[in-house]
């Protein structure tokens, strides 16, 4: 589907490959249309299927997700916080967008400054090996090892591509690329 022949596009829904190989040009990179540093404007508000690390209302004492719905605590009353007014915040004041066609989008000062590629990712790309990152995305800048806290083994690697200002999740558990960022680069020296 996806791999059989060769593509130049840098769309990645046309075109997985584009993450691939080192050389990849966030300035070129498009999913769906949108690219880094598009004004908010060129979202499809239809799309939007979730958002995360959105403002709430001022004096809430308490949020709650139930039943796959967000709540909040206003003066001693539970308040659904509607899909759109989550939206209206995000876009407002900065968060992210989870899209229907399974990627995110971060926005900052009304702009797109990152996509994250979770479930979106192919299989062909997230069950690349461990051991093959480096000849797939080219020599990672940063490696990061996180343990989990209860039992102390290792359950993410976190790979950090500073010139071509990605990021990628390997989960050690699974055995696969779990997250691909691409934007925003985190702190110097972190990933």
């Amino acid at each position: 589907m996806f791999f059989k022949r060769k593509s130049k596009s840098t769309e990645f829904n046309e075109n997985p490959n584009v993450i691939l190989g080192g050389s990849f040009d966030i300035n070129s990179f498009r999913i769906f249309g949108h690219r880094i540093g598009d004004n908010i404007s060129k979202i499809d508000i239809k799309s939007i299927a979730e958002t995360t690390f959105h403002e709430y209302p001022e004096g809430i004492t308490k949020s709650t997700y139930f039943k796959g719905k967000v709540h909040y605590e206003l003066n001693n009353e539970t308040i659904e916080y509607l899909l759109q007014d989550r939206i209206k915040s995000v876009l407002e004041t900065d968060g992210w967008l989870q899209m229907e066609q399974g990627y995110s989008i971060r926005i900052q000062e009304k702009r797109i400054v990152e996509f994250m590629l979770g479930k979106i990712l192919p299989d062909k790309i997230k069950k690349i090996s461990k051991n093959k990152i480096s000849r797939q995305f080219g020599t990672p800048s940063v490696i990061r090892e996180e343990y989990e806290n209860m039992d102390g083994s290792l359950f993410n690697t976190h790979y950090k591509f500073e010139k071509q200002n990605y990021r990628l999740t390997y989960d050690e558990w699974n055995h696969e690329i779990s997250n691909f960022n691409i934007g925003e680069p985190m702190a110097k020296n972190k990933c």
